[in-house]
């Protein structure tokens, strides 16, 4: 999902809720990953 919609989802919303629950190093790695995808997909 990352990879295919990342530049229209609300990161500050998301990374409050990986905040709270801990996961921030997880959602780093998974948009660490995404970004490949993004490079040949960046909006003008």
């Amino acid at each position: 999902m990352i990879q295919v919609q990342g530049f229209a989802l609300d990161w500050a919303y998301i990374e409050k809720w990986c905040a709270k629950h801990g996961t921030l190093d997880v959602l780093a790695e998974a948009k660490s990953e995404a970004a490949l995808a993004w490079e040949d997909d960046e909006p003008v």
